[in-house]
């Protein structure tokens, strides 16, 4: 089993939407899924819908510790929660974690919905 290593959940407020972010370390990059509603449902109801969300680009680390502005005037993010990750399982279309965070904590799954780039987010185990 890998070490654990660090995530993030950000919150991204745009002039006309919102969704989060989740992040999670890969070493030089921060692998990225847009939530478009907040995964926090998951961690505090056990029968809680699982979360859409998008596979997108990458992050910089820096998000790891940063708040405020985004560049291009593309809005701002506030962290939500941090903490560790371990990698359970990781496919092309599916990583399995176990977060230890302030807020989420537990073993969650992300994967895709099908062919395109529609991914969900489930709660598998609280912590």
């Amino acid at each position: 089993m890998a070490p654990p290593r660090p995530f993030v959940l950000l919150h991204h407020v745009l002039p006309d939407s919102e969704h989060w972010d989740l992040c999670l370390d890969q070493g030089r990059v921060l692998a990225t899924w847009q939530l478009l509603q907040s995964p926090t449902t998951l961690a505090s109801s056990p029968n809680a819908r699982p979360v859409p969300a998008r596979r997108i680009p990458d992050h910089r680390r820096l998000y790891l510790d940063y708040e405020g502005p985004v560049s291009g005037n593309r809005g701002h993010v506030v962290r939500i929660d941090r903490g560790t990750y371990t990698l359970l399982d990781q496919q092309p279309r599916r990583w399995t974690v176990h977060l230890n965070g302030s807020v989420l904590i537990g073993s969650y799954e992300i994967a895709a919905a099908d062919d395109s780039d529609a991914w969900m987010v489930y709660r598998t185990q609280p912590a």
